[in-house]
């Protein structure tokens, strides 16, 4: 019955906008016929000679209005009329009054043992809810929409049936008073109508909050995501998403047949000029404009389009194109990127607890195969009634070739795969670099999505900034970048989410759902994100120079730089509130001027050639006006003096089980190798040259380590690749630990003022940095992450096997001094009672591994 009930509707919906969309083009040609010319901008109105003649109102053209007197005059009935019968334009007025009709509410037709106006609200509002327990918000507003759409329907019956005339002498003109003219806003769509209701009660479609730029879950809108979970992805319901993906895969799955077309789309696109008005040409209809697209070569609108797969006779077509192009690019800023929202700039990849409050109901989500995930999340335009429905693959294609260079690179690049190894059709089994296929291709996946992620399924439309390619299967799961793999997540699900399996994000999820305080509704939440994201601005700023001059630290263009990157991410509002006003910068100058005069340095001292008492006398100042971590100041301060970043290429175990190269970039170094290294940096027992000599010898280590853990990860086969590797690893702990000719000392201390933790120990960072470069705890080697495991080894030299012995030892000896068990208990832990062996699980997984390498 319900279904029967909505498809009546949907089919009344779609015969009235067929209808309105027929009438708009007689209109329109009614309005050419009189030599009419749209007036750019306007809704409808035209003119001819610079003159206004008349506008399309409710699918008519209504020629402009006279005013009373001159119509009058121009009537049969005034022209018959002689002077001594002309009456007083007030008697006129009045007598005509006297003549108007009684008003009658119009309603639609009684039907014998119909249903009252009543009853079918009622029923109405319940088919809205789903036949579920709702808010009495919810409730209520579903009533709204019935009796909204009750109206709609009278209003459809008012226009189709002519009021009965008055009966009126033939002689006498009838005048009535001119209504106010009517504007494209006077008459709202059932979508408009609801959507100003949600507005007025801070909801979104779903029924989720607003609250700002945040949206906040209730019953409602997790009942929804509830439903989609509880729904079989065979369900009628996602015929839709079906047939999106289907088309999704078949035009994606090659390069386009409009490539050309599309080529020469980018031309018009690198002079922002040009694509204005192209598009001005566009809204205008004034598709025999020439556009130049290069010296000497111009096309006409229409020729552009048709060239890339879209008719200018086609309206259905053109006003899809048009109304893409125009919400696409509402998302692009004056930079030519891609807008992001507070929500997205202050959590950053902090998974949102909006998204965690709905994403736990998804226990689908690991029950589906890959194909039923993109069929689910492709259905939400169509769930959301969307107005990006009509929207296919080709008019997509068009739109993003017309979108400033940054923002299709962001969408080419979106979800980095492997260097190389991005879908590409056209390449070698599928692969290849960034391109324009998979950019648009990411665009459509956000488009079918309703702009909504393709997990959470809920709240308003997000920016395509917002957005990552997802791996379903993830890429060190076997899974690879090609789009029957992928769909659209905000970057703050998809960056937690990970390599992760189904099962472990959903325990994630339920953990930060479950944390209230981790909202931005909440003031107290919200502020502490805010204050965060400002000390990260000058994190970004900082970097680069640390362990610098102090004055680069302290200069005004710091302070410029962090100001207008808050005016450029978030409201004006919020970055009024975090902005740094002046006074308060000139304060922190004067502050560690102060500091600098005290202790007899000036603004050209270096902070790396400091004593760890002035570093940290800095830093302190630095900390409690800018609010940064001054651990993360010492992590940049390493980066830049010892260069140790990172460890290298990135890695992922393919389907074969091999190791191989991961997605482009590199893997951040191990903290606890940095803490090591840059522990030297704020060492006071050794004298300026020799410090700068330790300091460089730590360098060269760790740039060779570098060189041969990318060569292991060429060559995972190669017995002399795994032992150059474990050799260098060996040579980096061992001159860090004070082995052999190094100067440092085994027994060294941190200047725990400067490390991550008070806690923080050389043995701490031994045993875990050992275990995490070997990557042979039993963690991770159920993620399938033991990338560098003797244990996964299928040769391995007498050599090599050296250096896992001494490494071994290092962790044990570690292990003994942070415990206080002796190295004996530790690799016997059944002799131990619960509670020490509970304190060496880590450690005595990661000796079994070590043995089944050492017994080969």
């Amino acid at each position: 019955m319900a279904r029967d009930v909505f498809k009546y509707l949907k089919a009344s919906r779609e015969l009235l906008e067929a209808k309105a969309v027929d009438d708009n083009a007689k209109a329109r040609e009614e309005a050419e016929r009189l030599g009419g010319t749209l007036v750019p901008g306007t809704f409808g109105n035209y003119e001819k000679n610079g003159q206004y003649i008349g506008k399309i109102e409710n699918g008519k053209f209504v020629p402009k209005k006279e005013d009373l007197a001159t119509r009058m005059a121009n009537s049969p009935a005034g022209r018959a009329e002689t002077e001594a019968e002309k009456k007083s334009l007030g008697q006129f007025e009045k007598e005509a009054d006297k003549r108007k009709p009684e008003t009658k509410l119009s309603a639609l037709p009684q039907i014998p043992d119909g249903v009252s106006d009543a009853e079918y609200t009622d029923r109405l509002a319940k088919e809205f809810s789903g036949g579920r327990e709702v808010s009495k918000d919810r409730e209520e507003f579903n009533r709204k929409a019935a009796k909204t759409k009750l109206a709609q329907m009278r209003q459809a019956s008012d226009a189709s049936v002519p009021e009965e005339e008055p009966e009126t002498p033939e002689e006498e003109p009838k005048v009535t008073e001119e209504p106010p003219e009517k504007k494209p806003e006077d008459f709202p769509t059932l979508d408009d109508k609801i959507e100003e209701i949600n507005i007025e009660e801070g909801k979104n479609f779903d029924g989720s909050l607003r609250q700002g730029d945040v949206d906040i879950a209730t019953e409602e809108s997790i009942a929804k995501v509830e439903e989609i979970a509880s729904t079989d992805v065979e369900d009628p319901r996602f015929d839709g998403g079906r047939e999106s993906k289907k088309e999704f895969l078949d035009y994606y799955s090659k390069d386009s047949e409009n490539r050309a077309g599309l080529n020469t789309l980018n031309s018009v696109t690198k002079s922002r000029d040009k694509v204005d008005q192209m598009m001005k040409a566009v809204n205008n209809g004034d598709y025999l404009e020439e556009i130049e697209i290069t010296k000497g070569n111009k096309k006409t609108v229409s020729e552009l389009l048709l060239d890339v797969g879209i008719d200018v006779n086609d309206q259905a077509q053109m006003d899809c194109f048009k109304n893409a192009h125009k919400e696409i690019n509402n998302f692009v800023d004056d930079r030519g990127k891609f807008k992001t929202s507070e929500s997205s700039e202050l959590t950053g990849s902090n998974l949102g607890h909006y998204e965690a409050r709905h994403i736990e109901k998804r226990t689908d989500l690991s029950t589906m195969d890959v194909g039923g995930v993109q069929t689910k999340g492709f259905n939400l335009r169509n769930d959301a009634g969307s107005n990006m429905q009509c929207v296919t693959p080709t008019i997509t294609d068009a739109v993003y070739n017309l979108l400033p260079t940054e923002a299709r690179g962001e969408l080419a690049k979106s979800g980095s795969p492997p260097a190389g190894k991005y879908y590409d059709p056209k390449g070698k089994n599928r692969q290849g670099n960034a391109n324009r296929i998979r950019g648009s291709a990411a665009l459509h996946m956000w488009i079918m999505q309703d702009g909504k992620d393709a997990y959470a399924t809920a709240g308003r439309r997000r920016s395509p900034g917002e957005f990552q390619v997802e791996h379903i299967t993830p890429l060190k799961s076997g899974g690879k970048d090609e789009i029957e793999n992928f769909s659209m997540l905000l970057r703050r699900v998809n960056e937690p989410r990970a390599d992760q399996s189904f099962e472990k994000f959903l325990a994630q999820v339920k953990t930060k759902a479950s944390d209230l305080k981790a909202d931005l509704s909440n003031p107290k939440t919200r502020e502490k994100f805010e204050k965060k994201y400002r000390s990260s601005r000058y994190n970004d700023n900082f970097a680069p120079i640390m362990g610098g001059t102090v004055s680069s630290l302290t200069s005004d263009d710091v302070m410029s730089s962090v100001n207008q990157s808050l005016e450029n991410n978030l409201s004006e509002k919020a970055a009024s509130n975090l902005k740094v006003k002046s006074e308060d910068f000139k304060n922190y100058q004067q502050e560690v001027q102060g500091f600098l005069d005290k202790n007899g340095l000036d603004g050209d001292a270096e902070v790396k050639n400091m004593t760890s008492d002035q570093m940290n006398g800095v830093f302190d100042i630095m900390v409690k006006n800018l609010g940064v971590d001054k651990t993360k100041l010492v992590e940049y301060m390493g980066r830049n003096v010892l260069n140790n970043y990172d460890v290298g290429a990135r890695t992922v175990i393919n389907k074969e089980g091999e190791l191989e190269r991961g997605r482009s970039g590199t893997q951040s170094s191990s903290g606890n190798l940095t803490n090591m290294q840059n522990s030297v940096l704020t060492d006071d027992s050794f004298e300026p040259e020799e410090k700068k000599k330790i300091q460089q010898k730590i360098n060269e280590n760790h740039q060779q380590f570098k060189k041969v853990r990318n060569n292991y990860i060429d060559n995972p086969n190669d017995p002399q690749a795994f032992e150059d590797y474990l050799d260098s690893m060996s040579n980096n702990f061992g001159y860090l630990t004070g082995d052999g000719d190094s100067p440092l000392s085994p027994d060294r201390k941190y200047d725990t003022r400067l490390t991550p933790s008070e806690k923080n120990t050389l043995d701490d960072d031994v045993l875990k940095g050992i275990i995490g470069m070997l990557t042979v705890d039993k963690g991770s080697i159920e993620k399938d992450k033991d990338v560098f495991s003797p244990g996964r080894q299928k040769e391995i030299t007498p050599k090599a096997k050296e250096h896992i012995k001494a490494l071994r030892k290092k962790m044990v000896d570690a292990a003994s001094r942070s415990t206080g068990l002796t190295p004996k208990q530790i690799e016997d832990p059944d002799s131990l009672k619960a509670s020490d062996r509970k304190k060496i699980t880590t450690l005595t997984n990661a000796l079994e591994n070590i043995d089944r390498g050492l017994e080969q």
